[in-house]
């Protein structure tokens, strides 16, 4: 699966992009991480003639408090937001959603701004989002407003952006004092889609409800302060007026019984937060944006032609040609002759294409090779003297024969190359939901679970 024709225009500046915007309109897609839009455009669901990418775009990489919000810019990664060491202060709903959004390889390319613009019925940001009461800014060459979420959410992929317009960012409301946050989900794995998740709001006067995965969008209810088979009834009306229907995942019958029961959990968990102090009444004002000095943004890109893409591989500078729409496994693998990084889903799925681009694992399948001019790129073709814990992790699992049939295993090495020098001591649980962004075809989890854990410095025999 690849992208159908398209031109791809590089953004160093706002401005840039609400020019392009306003004279393609409908023509034009914005690329911030990707993680939603290029399987879109692998599958050829969308065919835009022109790809803005402001992934580069220093402006738009911002996330800082402002009176009383805190605002994510549209090129901010959702684990940038992760890290943010005053999150749980801030906003303890994001940072309980944060980690449920798919799969860390994802949210390290995944955008905050991204998510809000896919509009998945199902996704956790956008249910925050309304749950809180956030709003959205859009800009656009004719003037910029500001749009609550409530009213932003149209219907499943469908927001009330316009053509012309682009998400600069969103803002968050911070928690007030009294106030307790909860968030839970329930999927058939770790990083799937919810099938319902739910967002609490509490206060001394009432509460917000709001649920994902049930309706064509995200949904939120505000009742008084109930109790008892008060607070039930009220769920069970809830659970009707969202009108839920059957799927591949679950039938409505079971959506209607999860929004009732996680719904009264949630609620109780929000309870018992609103009693707890704001740690911190003044967080930090903001925190800094990548550094993007050693990058250059290129000029456009049109569709039938190519040019010189120069980066590091494995410490060494290497370079090759790729077209506007040459995704990055195609690149690294016939361009450059690094057939260890493997082609499966080609939608983000499956993690066999996983590389580590600046040290964090990505999917290459979702990443275009123009995107990785003047980047850092380590690939399983990295030698054992250039990097200690790769090699460590390649004889644990050569000893736990945990290389099977070696399809998967060298994206499920570079996930776990970069995860042990963010979780050094994981448990097994820990492993295991990072290993949810992958999928061995061999069904044998188990040895590269030992394996990872033995690197980690947990005793095998405990795992046996």
């Amino acid at each position: 699966m690849k992208p159908a024709p398209f031109d791809y225009l590089p953004i160093a500046h706002t401005g840039e992009a609400l020019d392009a915007l306003a004279e393609a309109g409908e023509d034009a897609r914005v690329l911030a991480g990707g993680q939603s839009l290029m399987p879109i455009l692998n599958m050829r669901l969308a065919q835009p003639r022109l790809l803005l990418d402001i992934s580069r775009c220093a402006q738009l990489d911002s996330l800082q408090v402002d009176n009383g919000m805190l605002t994510v810019g549209a090129a901010t990664t959702q684990a940038r937001l992760e890290a943010r060491a005053s999150l749980a202060v801030e906003s303890p709903l994001l940072a309980q959603a944060i980690s449920q959004v798919a799969h860390f390889q994802i949210r390290n390319r995944g955008t905050v701004c991204g998510s809000i613009a896919h509009a998945d019925p199902a996704a956790e940001l956008p249910l925050c989002l309304v749950a809180l009461r956030g709003e959205v800014v859009l800009r656009s060459a004719r003037a910029t407003r500001r749009v609550a979420a409530e009213h932003f959410f149209l219907g499943p992929l469908n927001t009330g952006r316009q053509a012309d317009e682009l998400i600069t960012e969103v803002r968050f409301p911070l928690r007030a004092q009294g106030t307790g946050q909860a968030f839970e989900e329930f999927s058939v794995r770790h990083g799937d889609y919810a099938i319902v998740a739910l967002a609490a709001v509490v206060d001394a006067h009432g509460i917000r409800l709001a649920a994902g995965g049930v309706a064509d969008r995200p949904s939120a209810v505000q009742w008084p302060a109930l109790t008892g088979s008060a607070l039930d009834d009220a769920l069970n009306e809830f659970a009707w007026s969202l009108q839920a229907r059957d799927d591949a995942q679950a039938n409505a019958k079971v959506r209607r019984h999860l929004v009732r029961t996680l719904g009264r959990s949630v609620i109780e968990r929000a309870r018992q937060q609103a009693a707890t102090a704001v740690a911190s009444a003044t967080p930090p004002a903001a925190t800094p944006a990548r550094s993007t000095t050693a990058l250059t943004t290129q000029p456009r890109l049109d569709n039938g032609t190519r040019r010189r893409v120069a980066l590091q591989v494995n410490g060494k500078p290497r370079q090759g040609d790729a077209g506007a729409r040459t995704l990055l496994t195609d690149f690294l693998r016939h361009e450059l002759g690094l057939t260890g990084t493997h082609v499966g889903c080609e939608h983000g799925v499956c993690g066999a294409c996983t590389v580590r681009i600046d040290g964090a694992a990505q999917r290459a399948c979702l990443t275009l090779a123009a995107q990785v001019h003047g980047r850092s790129l380590q690939t399983i073709e990295c030698r054992d003297q250039d990097d200690a814990l790769l090699a460590r992790l390649r004889m644990a699992f050569k000893r736990h024969h945990a290389l099977q049939c070696g399809y998967c295993t060298a994206g499920i090495l570079m996930s776990c190359a970069d995860y042990l020098t963010r979780v050094p001591h994981p448990d097994e649980a820990q492993v295991r939901a990072m290993l949810a962004g992958h999928l061995c075809r061999c069904t044998g989890y188990t040895p590269i679970v030992r394996a990872i854990l033995e690197v980690a410095g947990e005793a095998s025999g405990q795992h046996a």
